[in-house]
């Protein structure tokens, strides 16, 4: 009987990764907020960066033309 391993694909982990990083950010941004408000501000611009930057990977961005007819 052979033992079959199951890799994820590449996309399942650049999505795993890509979620833990932003964990990561919102995690530090929500500490640092009791504690240093500096450090917080910095902290909340990194999670945004990595939010905005998957949801324009996820093509939440994309530009529509507006028609002819409008």
């Amino acid at each position: 009987m052979a033992i079959v391993l199951q890799f994820p694909s590449v996309e399942d982990r650049r999505r795993r990764s890509s979620a833990a990083e932003m964990d990561r950010a919102r995690r530090d941004w929500t500490v640092l907020a009791h504690y240093d408000r500096d450090a917080a501000a910095s902290a909340m611009t990194e999670f945004y960066r990595l939010w905005f930057a998957a949801a324009e990977r996820h093509g939440h961005f994309e530009q529509t033309r507006p028609s002819d007819s409008e």
